[in-house]
């Protein structure tokens, strides 16, 4: 079993005594926490929409998704992952910290983020727009930044950052992020720099589409949250869209993991055309992620030699071990089982399947692979048997409304900019070879890779053309 040692934190505004009692009833999420000390009643941290929007807990201890809270422990539906979770009164309301049992946490081992929900009337809750929006609402300035804290659109005008050099370079920031006067920030805490660099893919990418090396000719598929096609770091990218379902316009996410991959500026392979499938990933139902590789593939059937659609990112985990997913899981490996047959390579984030993990660049010298570390900046975790791609320090499309783009930045993200990322670099090699298999395409990509001292492997973009170049 895994058991996370997490400590149990105190809130800095007047609460009761950590309780270990089981959290019955009905709890309404409220924000997503990296600790239990940042949540401040009031005032929210999460800018984009939850994906947990509720939870309910039998007086047994059984609950929402197959987990157990009881005994002052979370266990996943896996049996063997378990986190501690907490309850306190604030201001005279009951709140429960439940730990966030990702595919990060029960496969990779880090430590959990804390969903916070609060107690409410089941009969009384209103309905909940399910969109993806942004938060729209702009914090107060606050000058107690920690690293790796989340930023975008808020007021830091009153901050100083002056007496903590490299600071801003963790955070996530956006377009709307204010910042304070120039004498307030930090040495290498240029908030417009740091976007302009993160932009570049790194590891030589950018010295590979310098030889014409990038994607042209290759179509690929992502399956994602939805997105508004105007975005310049893909207008007139997408070879087709569907929606399934979705409900809303775009999202954080869909741009983010769509400029990573054919982005303009940021994507490793800028030259490809995309099939895009817009799936609604927090109504937490498989089903829609098979529906849309069902429609890619029937996509697929049309085309003709070169013109096939080579790979699907899919940054999510709709099935298997430590999935988010309640519905139709089996949906999905069905689906992907089907793709596998038809030569379509799918990258996603399963445990059982997935074969990409994270890495961080050096922000200093982002094109050397030996300075490329395995995992997420500021956090551990273990990456055997998978290619290491970079999540961290990048810059992404951000946009909600059209006609309206912007960036954010981010100094730590998770897995799901990797998977994309290693896509283009795929999609880099069916250009130079379009007559390799994916079979031998993930095969070189593996073999290619740098290797660190204790046996986990980072992409090295430059090493796999090589390789792919000479293949017989």
């Amino acid at each position: 079993m895994t058991i996370l040692l997490i400590g149990l934190l105190s809130l800095a505004a007047p609460a009761a005594a950590v309780s270990s009692q089981v959290p019955s009833g009905y709890w309404e999420s409220v924000d997503l926490v990296d600790s239990i000390d940042a949540f401040a009643p009031g005032r929210r941290s999460w800018p984009e929409d939850l994906f947990l929007k509720d939870f309910e807990c039998a007086t047994d201890g059984r609950c929402s998704l197959g987990w157990t809270c009881k005994g002052g422990w979370t266990t996943h539906a896996d049996g063997k992952t378990r986190a501690p979770y907490t309850v306190m009164a604030v201001g005279g309301e009951s709140f429960l910290f439940l730990p966030w049992l990702s595919g990060d946490v029960t496969v990779r081992g880090m430590k959990p983020s804390f969903y916070v929900l609060k107690k409410a009337d089941k009969t009384a809750v209103r309905p909940r727009k399910e969109s993806v929006k942004p938060s729209g609402q702009i914090a107060q300035s606050t000058s107690t930044i920690k690293p790796f804290d989340d930023v975008r659109g808020k007021d830091l005008s009153g901050a100083d950052f002056s007496g903590r050099p490299d600071l801003v370079g963790t955070l996530t920031f956006n377009e709307r992020t204010v910042w304070p006067e120039p004498a307030a920030m930090g040495k290498n805490d240029d908030p417009r720099r740091l976007m302009s660099s993160a932009l570049n893919p790194g590891l030589g990418v950018r010295a590979l589409h310098g030889q014409g090396i990038t994607g042209t000719g290759v179509n690929v598929a992502i399956i994602d949250q939805p997105l508004l096609d105007d975005h310049p770091e893909f207008a007139g990218k997408l070879a087709a869209y569907r929606d399934f379902g979705c409900g809303s316009d775009s999202s954080m996410h869909g741009p983010a993991v769509a400029s990573l991959l054919v982005g303009a500026k940021c994507g490793t392979a800028p030259g490809a055309k995309v099939y895009y499938a817009a799936v609604p990933s927090w109504k937490a139902d498989a089903s829609y992620y098979a529906r849309a590789l069902d429609w890619i593939l029937e996509q697929n059937a049309g085309l003709n030699g070169r013109e096939k659609i080579r790979v699907v990112s899919v940054s999510a985990v709709p099935s298997g071990r430590g999935s988010p997913f309640t519905k139709d899981n089996k949906a999905w490996d069905e689906a992907r089982g089907r793709a596998r047959a038809q030569g379509v390579l799918v990258l996603d984030a399963t445990e059982e399947e997935g074969i990409i993990g994270p890495c961080h660049h050096d922000p200093r010298d982002p094109e050397n692979v030996s300075k490329c570390e395995p995992g997420f900046p500021g956090r551990g975790g273990r990456f055997s048997g998978l290619i290491l791609a970079p999540v961290a320090p990048r810059a992404v499309a951000e946009q909600y409304k059209r006609g309206e783009p912007s960036y954010q930045y981010n100094g730590r993200a998770g897995l799901s900019w990797a998977i994309p990322y290693a896509a283009g670099v795929l999609a880099l090699g069916w250009q130079a070879r379009p007559d390799l298999s994916a079979e031998r395409m993930q095969e070189m990509l593996f073999r290619s890779a740098r290797v660190t001292k204790q046996g986990e492997k980072i992409i090295d973009p430059a090493g796999f053309i090589e390789l792919v170049k000479t293949a017989r």
